[in-house]
């Protein structure tokens, strides 16, 4: 054998050693690893009725108004489908 081939087993033993004490380490008792950072708060979200604590006059006032904009906008129509159901399960 060469000694560069020599060296190169060496250094890839050296290398398996390392690997494996790093896979060892914390069954040794190492002190555990920082734990991950909490998650950030969650944003409100978008799509989250507005009026949802409101009283129902006001709420049904608003999925009305929108019901009727949405209708009036060509690109939107199907939109106040929803809004106008949503309108009709609070005052049937």
């Amino acid at each position: 054998m060469t000694s560069a081939a020599i060296r190169r087993r060496r250094s890839a033993i050296a290398a398996v050693a390392i690997l494996a004490l790093w896979w060892a380490l914390p069954a040794l008792g190492a002190p555990p690893a920082a734990s991950p950072p909490s998650p950030p708060p969650k944003a409100p979200d978008p799509n989250a009725d507005p009026s949802a604590g409101a009283p129902l006059a006001e709420r049904l006032w608003h999925h009305r108004n929108l019901g009727k904009a949405f209708y009036e906008n060509p690109t939107t129509q199907y939109e106040a489908v929803e809004e106008l159901k949503k309108a009709l399960d609070l005052a049937p």
